[in-house]
């Protein structure tokens, strides 16, 4: 595609957003309820005016970038050995202009993350489109591109469902007191339970089917068979965190976190809001209205997002 005359309408500030991959057309759903019109997309960038938060349907955001003709290989790589960090490099499309450029640079490279890591280190983002360079000093995610894939356990969670809440405790720093205690709705076969387990004092699960019997076995895991949606709050009184990845619609899961919210000693709530299609960004509004909530779309999240709430 040539993209030219769409790169010659650049404003003096923009920003790329990097979709998530498969996901694209919900983000260009989201910027149109919130009446913004991309420059330019593709399946794996956006350029758009200067935006004021990261949408949830981004996986990255490169705020007030800048763009550079490519005219001199020279001077293009004068300008990116120049930063005082390395760069790391999108691939936004099949550029050869980028390739020639790379034999010449040191990249910073994507790197598996170990849980709980408190690593941090400053880089810069570019690309290349056509024959113009796009470059970000300052990329909002703490790692390029918000690539969080971990060094995963593969022996002992029952499932990879607990990839969400590593990316929950690492990267977005969620922090409970030493003394708190969870409860966890729709638990089995335990993914979560097991990380929340080393995160809480006392952690209860509620599932109509049993735990994996090495998560049964935790100490501080207290498990009841049940319905996830007929739980008596007043049983556990003692919680002032809930965890929920249940699959329900949208809507029944709003109604079981206003139902927490109002009925019950629970302050803090995470819960996986999961779509069947398209995003319901109407119940998300209504979410978004709580205060202290924010939505975010994990990078270890599917069609879902998650909805954090801490008072």
């Amino acid at each position: 595609m040539a993209y030219s005359p769409l790169l010659k309408k650049l404003p003096p500030n923009f920003d790329i957003l990097i979709p998530f991959h498969q996901f694209d057309h919900e983000l260009v759903r989201e910027l149109s309820l919130n009446s913004v019109a991309p420059i330019l997309a593709t399946d794996r960038l956006f350029i758009t005016s200067h935006q004021k938060i990261k949408p949830i349907w981004a996986q990255d955001w490169w705020p007030n970038c800048v763009a550079i003709s490519y005219t001199s290989k020279s001077e293009i790589l004068k300008t990116l050995k120049s930063k005082s960090v390395l760069g790391h490099y999108y691939a936004s499309e099949d550029s050869k202009i980028a390739k020639g450029l790379l034999k010449e640079l040191k990249n910073f490279d994507k790197k598996r993350i170990d849980y709980r890591s408190q690593f941090q280190f400053k880089y810069f983002c570019w690309t290349a489109i056509g024959e113009t360079i796009f470059i970000c000093d300052q990329p909002i995610s703490r790692f390029p591109i918000g690539w969080h894939e971990f060094n995963e356990d593969k022996s002992f969670p029952p499932n990879r469902a607990y990839l969400k809440l590593w990316e929950l405790f690492t990267i977005y720093k969620l922090k409970p007191q030493p003394d708190a205690v969870a409860i966890e709705l729709g638990a089995s076969p335990g993914g979560w339970s097991w990380v929340l387990s080393q995160h809480f004092k006392k952690v209860y699960t509620v599932d109509r089917a049993e735990l994996d019997p090495k998560i049964k076995k935790i100490q501080n895991i207290h498990h009841s068979i049940g319905d996830a949606f007929k739980v008596s709050d007043q049983d556990f009184n003692d919680c002032t965190w809930l965890f929920s990845d249940i699959i329900c619609t949208p809507v029944k899961s709003y109604d079981l976190i206003m139902h927490w919210m109002n009925y019950s000693n629970i302050k803090n709530i995470v819960c996986t809001i999961k779509f069947k299609g398209d995003c319901d960004f109407e119940i998300l509004a209504q979410l978004l209205k709580i205060k202290n909530s924010q939505i975010i779309h994990l990078y270890q999240n599917k069609n879902e997002v998650t909805w954090i709430l801490q008072r």
